[in-house]
């Protein structure tokens, strides 16, 4: 399996500590009396840069949201067959998440016990396994089978494969006799649209 990028901090973050950091700095290397004579005044500003800072990093913070939401919607069936794995298991993270699931969250990139995702839709937590296949394949019982064997190890109680394409005949018996959902290129289309 490939690698999954890691996840990165809001933007400011960084930016506001070092900020932070500098102001401090330069009100120590400003001078001893003049300091220890203003603290008040240096405090307020310390406070009010702060202030600045923070509410900077939340608006960057909810732009970024505002803007992975709108890639979401703009995604076509078109779009998710052109991406690779990886690209369309951090898709269905944010897609989950804009369908009505909850605290979705995406397992190591190797060694996942089966499960790419984890996900919670009401009082039920999901293992997900996602498969990404060329125009000509379909989803075989392997994959329903990894996605069952993931609940016990993440303490789910359902599973469910998603793809970009559909499923064998032998995938399809076996969700039925393990109540794994199967969500195939129809049913992703589906949610899909309901976005936009």
């Amino acid at each position: 399996m490939k690698r999954r990028r890691t996840r990165t901090k809001s933007p400011g973050t960084n930016e506001a500590l070092i900020l932070i950091l500098a102001v401090l700095a330069l009100g120590t290397l400003a001078g001893g009396t003049w300091l220890a004579n203003n603290t008040s005044v240096v405090a307020i500003i310390i406070l009010l840069l702060g202030f600045v800072v923070a509410a900077t990093a939340l608006s960057l913070g909810a732009f970024t949201n505002a803007a992975r939401t709108k890639r979401t919607r703009a995604v076509s069936l078109v779009g998710v067959d052109s991406m690779t794995g990886r690209e369309f298991e951090d898709y269905l993270s944010q897609l989950l998440t804009q369908v009505g699931f909850s605290k979705v969250k995406l397992t190591p990139a190797s060694g996942d016990y089966g499960a790419d995702l984890i996900a919670r839709r009401g009082s039920d937590i999901y293992a997900i396994q996602a498969k990404h296949c060329a125009a000509h394949r379909k989803v075989n019982l392997k994959a329903v089978q990894e996605a069952y064997s993931a609940i016990g190890h993440y303490g789910c109680n359902k599973s469910m494969v998603i793809t970009n394409r559909s499923f064998q005949q032998s995938a399809q018996s076996l969700s039925r006799t393990t109540r794994t959902e199967l969500v195939g290129r129809d049913e992703l289309g589906k949610w899909i649209l309901s976005l936009q």
